[in-house]
Order: C-alpha cells, then sequence, then structure tokens
C-alpha cells in the first residue's frame, strides 16, 4: 500500500513537471488520453480517408512529443 501510494505521488509529480515543458499545458492533468483519436484514424483508415489519417496522426504524434 505504501508503495503504491509512493508510485501514485511520483507518477503525478512527473506529469506536473512535463506540464511546465515547452508546449506542456494540460498535462498536469496526467496521462493523455488517445481512444478518441485513435478510433477516428480506424475509421479513417477503414473509409479509404489516408491523407486525413494522416494527417490526424501528425497532430496526435507532434502533440505527444512535447
Amino acid at each position: 500500500m505504501r508503495h503504491q501510494n509512493m508510485n501514485q505521488s511520483l507518477v503525478k509529480l512527473l506529469w506536473q513537471r512535463a506540464a511546465k515543458s515547452y508546449k506542456g499545458v494540460g498535462l498536469d492533468a496526467g496521462t493523455p488520453a488517445y481512444h478518441g483519436a485513435m478510433s477516428a484514424h480506424k475509421s479513417l483508415i477503414k473509409n479509404g480517408n489516408f491523407k486525413q489519417a494522416k494527417a490526424l496522426q501528425t497532430i496526435v504524434c507532434g502533440r505527444s512529443y512535447c
């Protein structure tokens, strides 16, 4: 239990520090969720919208690289 609390504190601190980095706004809220983007990407590929899928991929990857 004590290790779990310490781990949670360290993870929270990590995201708080990441939020202070270049374009890190919002990361202090915790791990980003990409479920919506992944679902949209899959749908775009399935429907043959490859350029739009690539654009979405570029945007998401660019934001996660901060």
